[in-house]
C-alpha cells in the first residue's frame, strides 16, 4: 500500500497506511506520531468529527487539523511540535489549537462546531 505525504510550512505529514500511523516531521529532525486507538471514546470521537466509524481517518485527519490550524495563525502546530519534543501539552496554548482543530474538522464536516 501507498504512503501519502504532504509539505506544510512549518512540517510534513505522512501517513503510513500499512501499519497505520502519522508522523509529522519537522525541520529539526523532530518527530510526533500518531495512530488509532480502538476504544469506544475514540470510536465516537470519528463519528462525531468525521461522520463515520473511521478511526484511521480521524486520526490522520486531527493531525491534518492541528497542522492546518496552526499553518493559518503562521506558526507550528504547538501540540505536534511539544510532542515531538516530549513536552507536556497541558497548556493553556495546547487547548486552544485542540479545540480549533476539532472545531475545524467539525466544520469541514459540517458538524456545529462547540464553543467551550
Amino acid at each position: 500500500m501507498m504512503n501519502l505525504k504532504v509539505q506544510f510550512k512549518f512540517c510534513e505529514v505522512e501517513l503510513y497506511l500499512d501499519d497505520q500511523r502519522v508522523v509529522t516531521r519537522f525541520p529539526d529532525g523532530t518527530e510526533a506520531y500518531a495512530c488509532p486507538h480502538d476504544t469506544p471514546e475514540y470510536h465516537a470521537h470519528a463519528v462525531e468529527k468525521t461522520g463515520m466509524d473511521d478511526i484511521m481517518r480521524y486520526c490522520w485527519q486531527h493531525d491534518l487539523m492541528h497542522i492546518i490550524y496552526a499553518e493559518m495563525r503562521g506558526e507550528p502546530s504547538v501540540v505536534l511540535w511539544r510532542l515531538a519534543h516530549d513536552l507536556d501539552t497541558e497548556t493553556p496554548e495546547c487547548d486552544a489549537e485542540e479545540i480549533g482543530a476539532q472545531n475545524l474538522q467539525r466544520i469541514l464536516q459540517m458538524n456545529p462546531p462547540v464553543f467551550n
